[in-house]
């Protein structure tokens, strides 16, 4: 069997933009990518059945674009002065997409009609900072659903994982915060198949924990915290997202590892 994969990437230096490829599940093997959209920096992607939404940037701009899957066409862009996001989420029950702006601690809310055509319908402004350097001010490094369809946002810069109520028409109404230990340095987040427990990575500090999520409430309570490297005596960059196979396997990655 054959599946179609997209990749996201920086164009800095050769890359181009989206690149696409065929991944044979059944042998194993990913053909060589190739460029399918022209674009600047689409970092993270989102692709639904027939769209592909992708963080963008342009000159001194930077947001989301939306195109259509069949032929690449631009269906729409929401680009505002200053840096791009760094992860877009699209939620198909109310017609909404969310990025999250680690540079301007912001996310937004838009929805999106059947041309894949953009309008803003809120916004979230973090302020906030921890104790590390990397933690000066906050940073919003993700925003997606829960299994019950909340919204959950994620600061590095302070250690919080905020959880929002979203009505149909796309405004947020925060209702819970969750606090980690200060310098946890929050990334990404990954619920559990039976939706009742979260897994949060802590990009700074190189551990995961373990959360138990109260669908009634929207409030996380930790219940255990791992380390993501096993080994002693390591000067670590920390950990980056991860995902929870169907299998019961948690799956995460780390920045570097090196000795002192």
């Amino acid at each position: 069997m054959q599946e179609i994969v997209y990749f996201g990437t920086y164009t800095k230096k050769s890359s181009q933009g989206i690149y696409q490829a065929y991944l044979d599940t059944e042998k194993k093997s990913l053909t060589t990518p190739k460029v399918v959209l022209k674009t600047g920096n689409p970092t993270y992607l989102q692709i639904t059945k027939d769209k592909i939404l992708a963080i963008a940037s342009r000159q001194d701009l930077g947001g989301i674009e939306i195109y259509r899957k069949a032929d690449g066409t631009l269906l729409d862009e929401a680009l505002t002065p200053g840096p791009n996001p760094c992860y877009v989420a699209y939620d198909a029950k109310r017609h909404l997409v969310y990025t999250a702006n680690y540079h301007k601690a912001e996310v937004n809310v838009y929805a999106i009609d059947e041309d894949g055509k953009l309008s803003l319908t809120d916004s979230f402004q973090s302020e906030g900072q921890g104790p590390r350097p990397e933690q000066e001010k906050s940073h919003l490094h993700y925003a997606d659903l829960t299994p019950d369809g909340r919204l959950v946002v994620i600061d590095l810069g302070s250690d919080r994982v905020f959880t929002f109520d979203v009505s149909a028409s796309g405004k947020l109404d925060l209702v819970a915060t969750y606090q980690a230990e200060a310098g946890f340095g929050p990334r990404h987040l990954a619920f559990h198949p039976n939706g009742k427990f979260a897994y949060l990575t802590g990009e700074l500090s190189s551990q995961v924990q373990n959360l138990a999520y109260d669908a009634h409430s929207g409030h996380f309570r930790q219940v255990q915290t791992l380390p993501t490297i096993l080994r002693t005596g390591l000067l670590t960059m920390g950990s980056l997202p991860f995902t929870f196979q169907l299998t019961g396997s948690l799956y995460t990655s780390q920045t570097e590892a090196t000795t002192p």
